[in-house]
């Protein structure tokens, strides 16, 4: 059984699906069960919609994304490096969820979701890029 996988695409909104595909395998080849499985799909795509979204601001460049799906021991590491635009999503406060609906600032609920799905989160910028690390337990 394989421990490590990955996946370079270029970062469009067509390609979600082919991310969740990728994601669901590695989950499947590391016997996550359903519902963690579900967890990691939808922190990982969350982040690359925000990646693809945001990452390119300046409309100069296409933004590259390489997925590595890991299991070390009993945890699964799922890292998105990409080539956009400098971005610390743990920087970002999360959201008042206690405001009133017209009071809250549009935005920060993806990654919230993130931060609440994922049991782990790591952030890093390296060699130009960003890299972004989210564990969960298998």
């Amino acid at each position: 059984m394989k421990d490590n996988f990955r996946l370079k695409i270029e970062g469009n909104l067509e390609n979600l699906s082919y991310i969740g595909d990728f994601v669901a395998g590695c989950m499947s080849e590391f016997s996550l069960d359903a519902h963690k499985t579900f967890r990691v799909q939808m922190a990982v795509d969350e982040a690359c919609t925000n990646i693809i979204k945001y990452g390119n601001r300046d409309f100069c460049h296409t933004i590259n994304l390489d997925i590595i799906c890991k299991r070390i021991n009993n945890n699964i590491f799922v890292t998105i490096e990409d080539n956009g635009i400098h971005f610390n999503p743990l920087k970002v406060a999360p959201p008042d969820l206690n405001a009133k609906l017209e009071d809250r600032k549009v935005g920060g609920l993806g990654i919230h979701f993130i931060r609440t799905l994922m049991e782990e989160i790591k952030y890093e910028r390296k060699s130009g890029k960003n890299v972004l690390t989210m564990v969960i337990g298998g």
